[in-house]
């Protein structure tokens, strides 16, 4: 009876082990996943301050426009009060060329704005790609690449 019950000792102790064995190898694959998860979210948070950092000269844009807009009104008041000077003609000539600027920088503001609306899908979209080429580099056991800049 003393050498069954050696033997079942030992295989209990070998499944401890195996298990021990098991949940750090778990444990390690979830550190390991923690911190590519941590690099994700760091690229991802650059992202958006890059981005947020993009649309503060669109914020000034806007600022500089309404400024504009502003003056344009009050000359546009003061020739419905008639208080212009003789040089009536001049002054709408200078205001006509203000709108002309005005709305030519409309236009490109137009465009940042487009292009600003964007720049989060890019983003995420190559987050998304970058996750997809790790995640499937470790499900085929591959050295994962680095991918290209854009």
């Amino acid at each position: 009876m003393s050498d069954f019950s050696t033997r079942l000792w030992r295989s209990l102790g070998n499944i401890v082990l195996a298990m021990l064995n098991a949940t750090l190898i778990l444990i390690a694959l979830c550190l390991f996943l923690g911190l590519r998860l941590a690099g994700t979210v760091n690229d991802i948070a650059t992202n958006v301050t890059q981005s947020a950092l993009d649309a503060a000269p669109l914020r000034e844009e806007v600022r500089e426009m309404t400024d504009q807009i502003a003056g344009l009104r009050s000359d546009l008041a003061a020739v419905g009060t008639g208080e212009l000077a003789d040089g009536a003609t001049g002054q709408l000539a200078a205001i006509d060329a203000r709108l002309d600027t005005l709305q030519t920088r409309a236009a490109a503001l137009r465009e940042q704005i487009g292009a600003a609306r964007l720049a989060p899908e890019r983003a995420i979209a190559a987050v998304a790609g970058a996750f997809a080429n790790e995640i499937s580099a470790l499900a085929n056991c591959t050295p994962s690449i680095a991918p290209e800049p854009d």
